[in-house]
């Protein structure tokens, strides 16, 4: 058994310990405490406040950046001597894909110099909608226009908070909304605006989250006005049915101290009754008005840790003899040092090295758990090298599966040829950079002839077979870098890079000599099986669209001629 343990080595440091220190000592650190805590309270409201200046700020400020960011990004669009609808297009794209990324944009419109919306993105019950040109309003006449109209390049305009009117009408749940609009002008003297609806529901509920973390119960933002931005208890603040775009007034609530309240400029706390009210102004730069920060705490909760405290203490005075400054201080130097080689070996553990020696020799439950830490980092190195074993052994098959399905993805499984919908993706991203009036590409359509007789008389494994062979044939005709494309059905597509009228030709009558072959020798089906074909060069005239209708209208001629 292990000696001198822990607890007895407390109780003895316990017995030595006096109480006639702990009285003295404890005396004046509860007077010295009472004043301690009443400031942190204060210093804790006033960090609450600060906290939440922060969280406005930075939203609005966030606001004049990415307004900016989008000036920069469409001026080029609209700087353009040739600018028309397309350019339009281009900064709806840009709008649309800003407002998806950022959700507490709810509206982004371009104006022109005489008030007409241009381009119009907006948010509405989650989905994201580019207004319709024909649904495009002139602003010419509302406050906010005539605000911004004159303004210098470099200024940005944020109007007063308001309630989002969607679609003409206003919806409910009620959205605080905060509009920011920036002039942009551009070399030829011409002028444009740029507007951004900011959600403010965003921020109130980021503000919301920082109260509850702190167990303020009763807080409220104010505007210039005095009307209830954001009330604790839901029924004064934006969005409730009874306070349809003003909100509750902070005078009927505060009679005798809205005034001041509103007209100060700095941190401030009244004893109101049995209350503690401070208020905090926040004034941001660029927007014509302050919001007002209010905490009314009852004076039971605000004074609530210093009771916790003076009961503590006098718990601890009348059922512990234990007096924490001589036997902390005591304890400490023989304890920390043990204490943190467990420490720092936890802390290496933690941080995945495991290579560890606690070497502990105080003969007590010390000793005991840094054995038992060695032995963890012992079992937990051990365990990590085989899961990391097991995640290099699933990558690799999930590797090799990703593969697999890319393969099928684009590849038919009867013919091993390019299906249509690798077809479709190759037009996109490769065709049409690849063939141009300097490099052009020869365009087949290939139908084979009687397929459906084939599969009647034979049946479809043999008319399968058939597809296999012809398929087989069109891509060993062919270069290693053309592209031979199992259009559908009986029907292939392929593609001649450097394809001129004479390379078609060639590889036309290449396809018809090596069928005829095959004809010759075979013995899967006694008919003879041939192939229409019908082909256009491609060049940057024309659309690939129109090629392949102009190759198929040529190959469906050439059908019909056989019958």
């Amino acid at each position: 058994m292990i000696k001198n343990s822990i607890r007895n080595k407390l109780i003895f440091w316990f017995i030595i310990i006096s109480l006639i220190p702990l009285i003295i000592v404890g005396g004046f650190g509860f007077y010295n405490t009472k004043s301690e805590i009443s400031n942190n309270q204060l210093e804790k409201i006033d960090f609450f406040f600060r906290n939440i200046d922060s969280k406005i700020t930075k939203f609005f400020i966030s606001g004049e950046k990415d307004i900016n960011l989008i000036k920069d990004i469409i001026e080029g669009q609209l700087d353009r001597e040739d600018f028309d609808r397309k350019n339009l297009n281009s900064i709806e794209n840009i709008y649309y894909d800003f407002i998806n990324n950022n959700v507490q944009y709810r509206e982004i419109a371009l104006i022109d110099a005489n008030g007409y919306e241009k381009v119009k993105v907006q948010r509405y019950n989650g989905d994201i909608n580019i207004i319709d040109e024909n649904n495009l309003k002139l602003e010419n006449d509302k406050d906010y226009f005539s605000e911004i109209k004159d303004l210098d390049k470099k200024k940005i305009y944020m109007w007063d908070i308001s309630l989002k009117e969607e679609y003409n009408s206003t919806k409910t749940p009620y959205n605080p909304t905060v509009k920011i609009a920036a002039p942009i002008y551009l070399e030829n003297n011409s002028r444009w605006f740029v507007s951004l609806d900011v959600d403010v529901k965003y921020i109130l509920r980021d503000i919301e989250n920082v109260r509850l973390n702190n167990n303020f119960d009763n807080f409220m933002i104010i505007d210039k006005n005095g009307h209830y931005i954001l009330n604790s208890f839901g029924e004064k603040g934006w969005g409730a049915n009874n306070n349809l775009n003003t909100g509750d007034n902070l005078k009927e609530d505060y009679p005798k101290l809205y005034k001041k309240i509103l007209d100060s400029n700095e941190f401030n706390q009244v004893n109101i009754n049995d209350n503690v009210i401070t208020w905090y102004p926040v004034k941001l730069k660029g927007f014509d008005s302050k919001f007002t920060l209010l905490l009314q705490v009852a004076k039971r909760d605000y004074s609530k840790p210093l009771y916790k405290f003076r009961n503590v203490f006098f718990l601890q005075l009348f059922i512990s003899l234990i007096i924490l400054i001589f036997s902390g201080i005591l304890v400490s130097r023989y304890l920390s040092k043990p204490i943190l080689k467990l420490v720092k070996a936890v802390t290496n553990i933690s941080e995945g090295s495991f290579d560890i020696s606690v070497d502990i020799k105080t003969k007590d439950e010390l000793q005991i758990l840094g054995k038992e830490i060695n032995n963890m980092a012992m079992k937990l190195k051990d365990m990590y090298a085989n899961m990391e074993e097991k995640v290099r052994e699933r990558t690799k098959e999930l590797r090799k599966v990703k593969d697999n399905l890319e393969e099928i993805a684009i590849k038919d499984q009867l013919t091993g040829l390019y299906n249509r919908h690798y077809f479709n993706n190759y037009v996109d991203s490769k065709l049409k950079k690849t063939c141009s009036c300097n490099n052009q590409c020869a365009v087949f359509i290939i139908d084979v002839d009687d397929f459906k007789d084939i599969n009647d008389n034979y049946g479809h494994n043999t008319g399968d077979e058939v597809l296999k062979v012809i398929g087989g044939i069109l891509k060993s005709s062919s270069r290693s870098n053309d592209k031979v494309i199992r259009y559908g059905g009986d029907e292939f597509l392929v593609i001649l890079y450097n394809g001129s009228e004479k390379v078609a030709e060639k590889y036309l009558n290449r396809i018809k000599s090596n069928i005829d072959k095959w004809n010759g020798k075979t013995d899967i089906i006694d008919d003879y099986v041939s192939v229409s074909v019908g082909y256009k060069v491609y060049d940057c005239s024309q659309d690939i669209s129109e090629v392949i209708n102009h190759a198929d209208k040529m190959m469906y001629s050439n059908k019909q001629k056989k019958k």
